[in-house]
């Protein structure tokens, strides 16, 4: 069945190219746009045909010959062309993926299209998320936040994409955990100037609280908690208060037993989710003795 497919795929693919080119009498009569016209939905059907039978590599070409179609034309949809070629070679090649993606991107934006280009710099993100890139991936969540920024429509998504920006910083080696907990706090806060969205600051500010322990400041973690109980004062009668107080205390102690035991605790009531369960046991590695083994290092 796929192999049929393919077939069709490349019926309408040499029907395409033939339509671009033209005939010598029918270049006489019928004008350059015309032939884009119709090579550009031979083109169309070729790529539909290419992606029932999973043949990615040509799918993509097909579009990118939609391009070529589109630019004669002057018909704008050169970038959906591209997010299309993007999303069929994902299947195959991420990098070659990611590089049409950028292409879509830059085109949206020279037509102040910024919900699109906003959209699909966030794929890119998440597609270098997916490969644990996470590198690139802050990077490119930092950018889609810009471009939601500009485009000033979705603000929920600009402050999604600065939380992606704040956790991911976090699993790098040289993750910036101070401004990461500045993005935690600012939503945080912006959480609370909406009683719908205020519910949910206070798990922003438990994530900042356990960054201020990963940084090694048990004593700023100590003064943001009052902070943060003057924006919200239920925030001092959750279970989430009440486990940093005594995370705080074990880190002063140097108690690992004591720590372990209050993350024991805790999970069994509200489960500790992959991210904070990292940080955690970055904060009890650092607590952990140095012990001298026998060639003089420590482990």
């Amino acid at each position: 069945m796929d192999s049929n497919y393919v077939l069709k795929g490349d019926e309408f693919m040499m029907k395409g190219d033939k339509a671009l080119k033209g005939s010598t009498f029918g270049n006489i009569f019928g004008s350059k746009g015309e032939r884009a016209e119709k090579a550009l939905e031979l083109y169309k059907s070729a790529a539909t045909q290419y992606k029932l039978g999973k043949k990615w590599e040509k799918a993509c070409e097909a579009y990118q010959r939609c391009i070529t179609c589109d630019q004669t034309l002057k018909s704008g949809e050169t970038g959906d062309f591209y997010v299309e070629a993007a999303k069929a070679i994902s299947n195959v090649n991420k990098a070659e993926s990611i590089q049409l993606y950028e292409k879509a991107i830059e085109h949206y934006a020279n037509e102040n299209r910024l919900d699109n280009a906003s959209r699909y710099k966030k794929e890119i993100a998440q597609i270098y998320e997916s490969e644990f890139e996470f590198h690139l991936a802050v990077k490119a969540y930092q950018e889609a936040a810009d471009l939601f920024q500009a485009d000033g429509k979705r603000i929920s998504d600009y402050n999604q994409m600065r939380l992606k920006v704040a956790e991911l910083s976090t699993l790098n080696a040289t993750g910036d955990l101070i401004a990461a907990i500045k993005i935690f706090e600012d939503i945080g806060d912006k959480y609370m100037e909406n009683k719908l969205t205020a519910p949910s600051a206070k798990e922003l500010y438990f994530k900042s609280c356990l960054l201020y322990l990963c940084n090694n400041d048990s004593v700023g973690c100590g003064i943001a908690l009052e902070r943060y109980l003057d924006k919200d004062p239920s925030f001092g009668s959750a279970r989430q208060y009440k486990f940093v107080v005594n995370l705080i205390k074990a880190v002063d102690n140097n108690n690992v037993q004591m720590f372990s035991d209050e993350c024991f605790e805790f999970n069994k009531i509200i489960p500790l989710d992959k991210w904070k369960l990292n940080v955690l046991n970055k904060i009890k590695e650092a607590m952990q003795p140095l012990q001298q083994v026998e060639d003089g290092g420590f482990r």
